[in-house]
C-alpha cells in the first residue's frame, strides 16, 4: 500500500513556466527548434488533461536538449508529483533547479515541487526531510516573492515539526498578504483553528448532491466513518471492485459507516445502468466538473479513502487487487475504534 500524504494542504504546483522561446540550450539551432516545438505540443496536451502523452513529449524534448532543458524537467516533475511518484519528481525537480540558470521564477517553482515531494515523503515530526522541505520553501520565496504558496507550505511544515506558534504566524501572514488563493486561504483558516489538520489529512470541505437528491457535506458526515470511492465505468479495476463495495456495504449496514461513490464518468446513462446492475444502493455522485477529484487530489482510479468520525483521513490507496477488501475493512474497523466526541452545539443568538 502506498503511504498516504500526511498533509492534504501541500498541493501540487500548477503555475509552471514552460515557454522555451527565450531559452538557449546547448544544442544546434535545429535541435533548439525541435525542443520548442515539442514543448508547445506537450503544453497543448496538458491543457487537454492528456498528461501521459505530454510526458512522452517532455521526455523527448529533454533528450534532444541533451538534458539541459529546465522547463522539461519541471514539467516532468509536476506530472510525476501528481501521480504520487515523489521519488522521480524529487529527482526531476533537482535537475530543474540545476539547469534553471538565471530564471529565478522557474527555479522557485522547482524548489516548491522539491519541497512538496520531501514533505510527502517525510514520516514524523523529526524527519530531516521536513527541515529540507522548509529550506526549499524559503528559497522559493527568496527567488520569487510572488510565489506566496511557498509561505503557506512553510507554515504547514513548521506545524508538522511541532513548531505551532511559528507556523500559525506564517499562515496568518499569508492570509494578510495581497496574493492569496481562496482554497488555500480556507485551509489556512482551518489549520489556524486546529493545527492538527497540518499533521494529518482531513476531509476537505465539500458539498454534493447524490443521485437520489440527497445533499451531503463534510460536516454532515461527522460522527460516521466514511469510505470514499473514486471510480468510473470506463476503468476496468473500478468495475472489478464493485462486488467488493457491495460486500462492505452489507457488512457495515448497521454501523455508523457511510460509503460515498464519486464517479468520473461523462456518460450518465452508462453510469446509471452500471449502478442499477450491481445494486450500488449507497450515495452516488457524478463528478462531471472533476470538482471532488480536485478537492481530494485524486489522479488514479480507483482511489479509496477512509475517514474517521472526526473527518481525519486514516487510509488512502489506489488500484484494486484481491487483498484490497481486507485492507479497507481493517481501516474501517480501526476508525470505528477511535473515540468520537460530537462538537458542542452552536450557542443560540440572544433573545430580546
Amino acid at each position: 500500500m502506498r503511504r498516504f500524504a500526511l498533509c492534504f494542504a501541500l498541493l501540487a504546483v500548477s503555475a509552471i513556466p514552460l515557454q522555451a522561446s527565450h531559452k538557449k540550450y546547448a544544442t544546434t539551432p535545429a535541435e533548439q527548434s525541435a525542443v520548442e516545438k515539442l514543448l508547445r505540443q506537450a503544453n497543448a496536451l496538458m491543457a487537454q488533461n492528456k498528461s501521459g502523452l505530454a510526458m512522452k513529449d517532455y521526455q523527448e524534448a529533454d533528450k534532444i536538449s541533451h538534458h539541459t532543458c529546465a522547463a522539461c524537467f519541471l514539467a516532468m516533475a509536476s506530472i510525476e508529483q501528481n501521480l504520487s511518484d515523489f521519488s522521480r519528481a524529487k529527482k526531476d525537480s533537482e535537475n530543474a533547479i540545476d539547469t534553471a540558470g538565471n530564471d529565478k521564477s522557474l527555479a522557485a517553482v522547482a524548489h516548491m515541487i522539491h519541497g512538496v515531494c520531501l514533505a510527502r515523503m517525510a514520516n514524523g515530526a523529526k524527519d530531516r526531510k521536513l527541515i529540507q522541505a522548509a529550506d526549499d520553501f524559503r528559497q522559493a520565496l527568496a527567488l520569487d516573492p510572488k510565489q506566496t504558496k511557498a509561505q503557506f507550505d512553510l507554515g504547514v511544515i513548521l506545524i508538522r515539526e511541532r513548531k505551532d506558534e511559528k507556523g500559525v504566524a506564517l499562515l496568518k501572514d499569508y492570509l494578510a498578504g495581497s496574493i492569496i488563493d481562496p482554497t488555500l486561504a480556507e485551509q489556512a483558516r482551518l489549520i489556524i483553528a486546529n493545527p492538527d489538520r497540518a499533521r494529518r489529512p482531513y476531509v476537505p470541505d465539500f458539498s454534493l448532491t447524490t443521485l437520489d437528491g440527497q445533499t451531503i457535506t463534510a460536516d454532515s458526515l461527522l460522527g460516521k466513518v466514511v469510505l470514499f470511492d473514486f471510480w468510473g465505468t470506463w476503468c476496468p479495476p473500478c468495475r472489478e471492485s464493485a462486488p467488493m463495495l457491495v460486500d462492505i456495504y452489507k457488512q457495515y449496514a448497521k454501523k455508523p459507516v457511510e460509503i460515498i461513490s464519486i464517479s468520473s464518468d461523462t456518460n450518465r446513462q452508462k453510469w446509471l445502468a452500471f449502478i442499477a446492475k450491481h445494486k450500488m444502493v449507497w450515495p452516488q455522485d457524478l463528478d462531471l466538473s472533476d470538482r471532488m477529484q480536485n478537492l481530494f487530489a485524486v489522479h488514479l482510479f480507483p482511489t479509496f479513502i477512509v475517514a474517521d468520525r472526526r473527518g481525519a483521513i486514516l487510509f488512502r490507496t489506489d488500484g484494486y487487487d484481491q487483498g484490497m477488501e481486507a485492507m479497507i475493512e481493517n481501516a474501517i474497523d480501526n476508525a470505528l475504534k477511535r473515540k468520537y466526541r460530537p462538537r458542542p452545539p452552536e450557542p443560540s443568538p440572544p433573545t430580546r
